[in-house]
């Protein structure tokens, strides 16, 4: 994403600038910036805990920094034609949604809610939306690689599965490679401005 980024600014030819940190609730601010106008992450917060997102919520309203957070996993994928084990998925990857990635216990779908919460009480305007994933035979490449990486989780969090869950995902190929499979995938975008700022 850093690269698509840097390729489409040059074209504007304005000053960019990249730093690789791993930020924790800790050294949130240290690391951004003491004067920023907008701070923005795609497919993130569903992956940090309720410390994590504390400290972006306050290092945001302590800068008056707008905030744009896009497709945050909902909670919820819909494939169709139906399969018998498509609700066993679901449960156990929102079950794995809730796994340390790294900052504690993450949050999972809540992530948005919560953090629109924080925000509301910073005195924000905050703004949720849905933006999902719609994907078909076009989009085999994604769609594969979902499939696999929720098979991988809904393993890990029920090891006795691994047949059944594998049987699903050899089924959803199958179907995928016919070109007779589409995927839903709910996400939600927040966008928080800071009192006096037009939505």
């Amino acid at each position: 994403m850093l690269r698509e980024a840097r390729q489409r600014v040059n074209v504007l030819d304005v000053p960019f600038e990249t730093r690789a940190v791993q930020l924790s609730s800790e050294n949130m601010e240290q690391h951004l910036p003491p004067e920023v106008s907008l701070i923005t992450a795609s497919a993130l917060i569903d992956l940090v805990s309720e410390t994590w997102l504390k400290a972006l919520s306050q290092a945001a309203a302590s800068r008056n920094s707008a905030i744009l957070i896009a497709l945050s996993y909902a909670g919820h994928f819909e494939l169709s034609p139906g399969h018998p084990d498509d609700e066993l998925i679901r449960t156990l990857v929102n079950q794995h949604q809730h796994g340390d990635k790294g900052t504690g216990a993450a949050l999972g779908p809540e992530a948005p809610i919560m953090l629109k919460r924080l925000l509301d009480a910073d005195g924000y305007q905050v703004k949720l939306a849905e933006s999902p994933w719609t994907l078909g035979s076009e989009d085999q490449a994604l769609a594969r690689m979902l499939m696999e990486g929720w098979t991988e989780a809904a393993i890990e969090q029920s090891p006795g599965d691994r047949d059944r869950l594998n049987l699903w995902l050899e089924t959803r190929n199958h179907q995928l490679s016919e070109g007779c499979l589409n995927v839903i995938v709910r996400h939600l975008d927040l966008l928080a401005l800071p009192t006096g700022q037009l939505a």
